[in-house]
């Protein structure tokens, strides 16, 4: 007889072509996110049941809640029904008839490490002084501001990138703007601090 190539009828689930992630990030110690790089925009929702997330010791971690980036429509975040150990995940997602597998590390030294960066950007963010050109050009705020937490963060980046981006929203009230800013810190693994904030800036001296 022929061989069958092991196929028993219709019960075989074919494997699914593999998607391509662009970014795996562990945004807090329940919360991670990600971004394929092979679809623009992703679907508003994803079912809970199409992701799968597993501890370092091959357990099921469940899903608590996924929203998609309301800013980019790109990616989700995806927050977990219990908290992060130290050691490596491995994360699985079914979009649009793909897989998407990947591993993430979570490290409990940097995701401290990484709370602290994001305190001490909070207190920079209480109305920092920049140049007054800002209040004509306000996409200035961008560059002052990264050079600003630079600054004040120190070594306390060695190790860690720093992106810093305006987002527009400008208003002005005297020598004050207001703008939405975005920063994100990065480590060489997946931690990732990240935030959206409206940041009034002091605008004084000189021009440039």
């Amino acid at each position: 007889g022929s061989s069958s190539g092991g196929s028993t009828g219709g019960d075989v689930t074919p494997e699914l072509p593999a998607g391509k992630l662009g970014e795996l990030s562990v945004l807090s110690k329940n919360k991670i996110s990600v971004y394929p790089s092979d679809i623009k925009e992703v679907p508003e929702t994803l079912a809970k049941e199409n992701v799968t997330v597993k501890n370092p010791q091959g357990e099921t971690v469940g899903v608590a809640e996924i929203k998609r980036d309301a800013d980019e429509n790109g990616g989700y975040y995806i927050t977990l029904a219990s908290d992060l150990v130290d050691g490596e995940y491995t994360f699985t997602m079914i979009l649009k008839g793909k897989k998407y597998t990947d591993t993430f590390v979570y490290d409990s030294a940097i995701r401290s490490k990484l709370d602290e960066l994001e305190r001490l950007i909070k207190e920079y963010e209480n109305k920092p002084v920049i140049s007054a050109s800002a209040l004509t050009t306000p996409k200035l705020c961008e560059k002052a501001m990264y050079d600003g937490i630079t600054n004040k963060l120190g070594d306390k980046l060695n190790g860690f990138t720093l992106e810093v981006e305006y987002m527009g929203s400008p208003s002005v009230k005297g020598n004050e703007l207001t703008a939405s800013m975005w920063i994100a810190i990065y480590d060489d693994a997946n931690g990732k601090c990240e935030l959206y904030d409206e940041v009034t800036f002091v605008c004084t001296g000189d021009t440039f």
